[in-house]
């Protein structure tokens, strides 16, 4: 069974000591199995991410390219991302990772730094925000 429900994503990049906030809210669809949350995201009707979620990590998927970002506190995962100019690896390296469970609003949050080979290029927080919606 899935239920309707309101998503939002609120990041800070950090960079050269700069702060950049990014806020996306959309409406989605969610479900639980084996344990663990999904949540299929969708802006203007068409479905842009899909997330997972269990106690100990996140994958957030772009629908429109493949790319998973995998994030498991204390654990470094990579990420691959087309261009024109060819593929780009990326490196993610999750420090904290918090699941939150209260009534009707699942919340996640994970703190990683990016990395491209051995130069650091960011330190980012995400926040996931899940919330039923009222019929």
């Amino acid at each position: 069974m899935t239920d309707k429900v309101g998503i939002t994503i609120k990041g800070i990049r950090t960079m050269d000591g700069e702060h950049e906030c990014v806020e996306e809210s959309g409406e989605g669809d969610y479900y639980r199995k084996n344990g663990k949350h999904y949540i299929l995201w969708r802006r203007d009707g068409d479905m842009v991410k899909r997330i997972r979620i269990d106690d100990h990590s996140m994958t957030v998927t772009e629908t429109n390219g493949g790319n998973a970002m995998d994030f498991q506190e204390g654990r470094k995962t990579t990420v691959a991302y087309g261009g024109p100019e060819g593929k780009l690896v990326l490196v993610l390296w999750t420090h904290r990772f918090c699941l939150r469970c209260r009534e009707e609003v699942l919340e996640a949050e994970v703190e990683y730094a990016l990395y491209h080979g051995e130069n650091h290029i960011s330190d980012n927080k995400i926040t996931v925000t899940v919330f039923l919606r009222e019929a």
